[in-house]
């Protein structure tokens, strides 16, 4: 009897380390280390704590300049982007931060929250709100 308790013990610990060794880590980035936004246009999404969402586009023309395009709706041009704003740009590990613009918009920390293929997830938190970038590389 104590063997049959053993071997049941036995193969319940392989199972579970089969299990274990089987699991595959997604292919969610954490970090903008291995990111090039050198030389890279993204378009996507950024929703203000307001609620406020604006289409906008990035251009990051060298490894810290860059310039940014929202939708003004009074000033829209047969592009659909208006409002052509330079900025400085740095990323750091889970960080990228955003210096000058129109209005001071994208200014700040954002930080992480996805990354996953040519999709990058941001957020930055002012107070209790929180602002959300969401950016897909098109070039």
């Amino acid at each position: 009897m104590d063997y049959l308790k053993i071997r049941v013990k036995f193969l319940a610990t392989c199972m579970i380390m089969l299990t274990f060794l089987s699991c595959k880590k997604d292919s969610v980035s954490e970090s903008l280390d291995n990111v090039q936004l050198s030389e890279t246009i993204w378009e996507g999404t950024l929703i203000l704590k307001e609620n406020k969402t604006i289409p906008i586009r990035i251009t990051f023309e060298n490894s810290s300049d860059g310039n940014y395009f929202i939708v003004d709706k009074y000033k829209e041009d047969l592009s659909g982007y208006a409002s052509n704003s330079p900025l400085t740009y740095a990323k750091k590990n889970k960080i990228l931060s955003f210096d000058k613009g129109y209005n001071n918009i994208l200014m700040g920390d954002w930080w992480i929250k996805e990354i996953k293929g040519d999709n990058i997830v941001l957020f930055r938190q002012t107070g209790e709100k929180t602002d959300n970038l969401t950016i897909h590389k098109t070039n």
